[in-house]
């Protein structure tokens, strides 16, 4: 019953592998030692964050849309409301708290780069 759906809105904590490593630098006072590694995964963690939550998401609402009116209607009535309603539902809010995430994952990314080249320069 729609568990296809339901494991790709799960998909959306593969990013939480990137940022519990950042959260772990920054907790063991690392952050100074290792400033190419925290810019290295803030990157990566920014890449997934935008293939897995700013991408798939809004694609897996029309792939899923597309899904229910394709649908031969004797396939349709084994679907209840969790399939109909939440997992839409569900995918749209995660989505729309990600957009509010995208914007601070932005300018921090922006902020390690700049932090970065400027050690590199100082360092030639």
């Amino acid at each position: 019953r729609a568990h296809f759906w339901g494991a790709v809105a799960a998909l959306c904590e593969l990013t939480n592998v990137f940022l519990t490593l950042d959260e772990f630098v920054d907790l063991a006072t690392l952050s100074s030692r290792c400033a190419n590694l925290k810019l290295c995964n803030r990157l990566v963690f920014a890449a997934s964050f935008v293939c897995v939550r700013l991408a798939l998401f809004p694609a897996a609402l029309l792939y899923f849309a597309n899904d229910l009116r394709t649908m031969p209607p004797r396939y349709r009535t084994l679907l209840g409301p969790v399939e109909l309603l939440l997992y839409p539902a569900a995918l749209i809010a995660v989505f729309l708290l990600s957009l509010v995430w995208a914007a601070d994952i932005y300018r921090e990314c922006r902020a390690l780069a700049a932090r970065f080249l400027a050690t590199t320069n100082n360092a030639d």
